[in-house]
């Protein structure tokens, strides 16, 4: 599996035109986790104790979180829980390192293709004409297509210029997110009676959370948010 995301992360193409963005998740991506040992809580002083815990033992090893071996993010695992149904050997037997044609421009239709697709999306109820919705953004095969697409100020495909002119430090902010559980922070504030929940590694605290998703002994359904 881990050869398998590395093939993904070697993929041909050049530099992504994403810049700062791309290279700081490539730079995640690729360093390893800082290997860190469970802090001690005291019963009556810490109120995040709580008896449901593992530790390991002094002359034990300390390892990383299953999946965390090799980079910065989870990889798929058998056996482990989020993949425990699912055909990891199927998965990882597919190449997907090649760059796909076209990738990074817009898709433009053939004459009467639009309509055909409109036409299709409407008899499955997948369709709401310009009127009936504030934007929308449709992606073929991973390429944007204006065609389908009704764009605003605020609701818009970002290509190459948007980066080379600069986005808005909040836009930076939203891309620059990695996945829950590693960021920690949670996408948004959620109120909990009275106090308010911010991290996602504390949720359900202290007996139920998920904790820290790179120790050694994160638990699994955190993981697959890879």
């Amino acid at each position: 599996a881990d050869a398998w995301f590395g093939a993904l992360l070697e993929s041909p193409g050049g530099d992504s035109f994403m810049g700062k963005i791309s290279e700081e998740h490539r730079a995640r991506l690729m360093s390893k986790v800082e290997l860190v040992d469970e802090p001690i809580l005291k019963y009556g002083e810490d109120e995040e104790w709580t008896p449901y815990v593992t530790r390991r033992l002094p002359t034990s090893p300390l390892y990383p979180a299953y999946g965390l071996e090799t980079y910065g993010l989870p990889v798929l695992r058998r056996g482990a829980e989020p993949w425990r149904h699912y055909a990891v050997d199927s998965l990882t037997a597919m190449d997907y390192s090649a760059t796909a044609e076209g990738i990074g421009s817009d898709i433009e239709l053939e004459a009467g293709q639009k309509e055909e697709v409109i036409d299709s999306l409407t008899d499955k109820g997948a369709w709401l004409d310009d009127d009936q919705c504030a934007a929308r953004l449709v992606y073929v095969n991973g390429r944007f297509c204006p065609e389908l697409s009704v764009q605003t100020d605020d609701v818009k495909n970002l290509d190459s210029s948007h980066f080379e002119a600069g986005l808005p430090e909040k836009t930076m902010e939203y891309l620059a997110r990695l996945p829950d559980g590693f960021t920690d922070k949670l996408a948004a504030e959620v109120p909990d009676d009275e106090k308010v929940l911010t991290s996602h590694a504390k949720l359900s605290a202290p007996d139920h959370c998920v904790g820290e998703a790179t120790s050694q002994y994160a638990i699994n359904n955190q993981q697959g948010t890879a």
